[in-house]
């Protein structure tokens, strides 16, 4: 009984900070689900469930293996699945052409980096904030493809990722957004239609 009740308010907790934290974060972007803001504060602050190998070994934590299992070539860590991991490069890449955005993500090595100069981009808040969304459901989606492949052995392919991340966005922002959300055809030809 006792043990419930501090697992409880240990998860009450974490997920009270955790949405805190995220909602500084997210100032004014109320389209993320719970989930990924809870996902995001845990990113912010490497809360102890979102350690993978690289931070379980370096606490003493034995695992079965270090390695990243999206490419299998590199440590895993949080920085190198969502941003260094060649699958999640290759995903940005494509995500930012179809955005039309021009960074020099190639030199890009940590989530916080990748946010900052999503920060700072464009003129326009309206873009800015549709382009940070995007950003933000491809974190979640790398994330979830991590997951997938690591805990059910399911691979995703390139284009399927691509194709899930644009579907999950559009559907964060036409359900949770303003009620005058381009149809699916303009979105997908540029996910500024619309602003």
């Amino acid at each position: 009984m006792e043990s419930t009740l501090l697992v409880q308010s240990g998860r009450s907790l974490i997920l009270t900070s955790a949405q805190l934290m995220a909602n500084q974060l997210l100032t004014g972007i109320k389209l993320c689900p719970l989930k990924f803001q809870v996902l995001y504060g845990g990113l912010c602050r490497v809360e102890f469930w979102l350690l993978l190998p690289v931070e379980l070994e370096s606490r003493g934590i034995l695992v079965n293996s270090l390695l990243c299992s999206l490419c299998i070539g590199q440590k895993e860590s949080v920085d190198h699945v969502l941003i260094c991991c060649p699958f999640a490069h290759e995903i940005r890449e494509n995500i930012m052409r179809w955005c039309g955005v021009s960074l020099n993500h190639r030199s890009l090595q940590t989530t916080k980096e990748l946010l900052q100069s999503i920060s700072a981009w464009g003129s326009c808040p309206k873009k800015r904030k549709r382009l940070t969304i995007i950003i933000y459901g491809m974190l979640w989606c790398i994330w979830r493809y991590r997951n997938k492949r690591l805990f059910s052995n399911e691979g995703v392919s390139l284009l399927q990722g691509i194709s899930g991340i644009k579907t999950i966005v559009f559907l964060w922002c036409k359900h949770r957004g303003s009620k005058t959300m381009c149809n699916w055809e303009e979105w997908v030809g540029s996910p500024f239609s619309g602003l």
